[in-house]
């Protein structure tokens, strides 16, 4: 068994985000950056059940990240954003189902219908509130369709099916 690392959490970045250290980083960074091994690791050692991968513009890709950081933990749980903005409904339960079978079941998806209009278009979303909220209900019919293997069930124009 390996010798335990020590994570220091000293602080709250702007905004609220924690800041973690650990004694392989140069400086502490937010979640997003530079040790999410680390972070993960003492997650489940501290018996966390599951984790929250951050989404957002200064994120890591929070399905890859939870992907990664499967691999280095046996048993916790990652809580991993599913954007209808940014991934057709089809992808999104194929993805689901993948990381799914990979990881004996440790996903669970957090739904984010968008967040700041600003970051919003910088992913080329450009639809108002009561849009996002119509485009997401749409695209969780679509995926519970996928997973249920109901194919045939199509699209609406939300999400540019006829």
């Amino acid at each position: 068994m390996t010798q335990a690392q020590h994570i220091h959490f000293p602080d709250l970045f702007p905004g609220g985000i924690p800041i973690f250290s650990c004694a392989s980083c140069p400086r502490p960074e937010p979640l997003c950056s530079l040790c999410p091994e680390s972070e993960a690791q003492a997650a489940e050692a501290n018996r966390f059940d599951s984790v929250l991968t951050p989404t957002g513009l200064y994120c890591r890709d929070p399905w890859l990240t939870a992907a990664a950081l499967a691999e280095h933990t046996p048993s916790l749980r990652f809580l991993v954003a599913m954007r209808p903005d940014a991934l057709s409904p089809t992808l999104a339960a194929q993805m689901a189902a993948t990381f799914q079978a990979q990881t004996g079941g440790r996903l669970a998806l957090n739904v984010v219908t968008g967040g700041e209009s600003a970051e919003q278009r910088a992913y080329g979303d450009f639809l108002d509130k009561e849009g996002r909220y119509r485009r997401t209900r749409e695209h969780l019919r679509v995926v519970r369709r996928d997973h249920d293997g109901r194919a045939g069930v199509r699209a609406g124009a939300e999400l540019g099916e006829d």
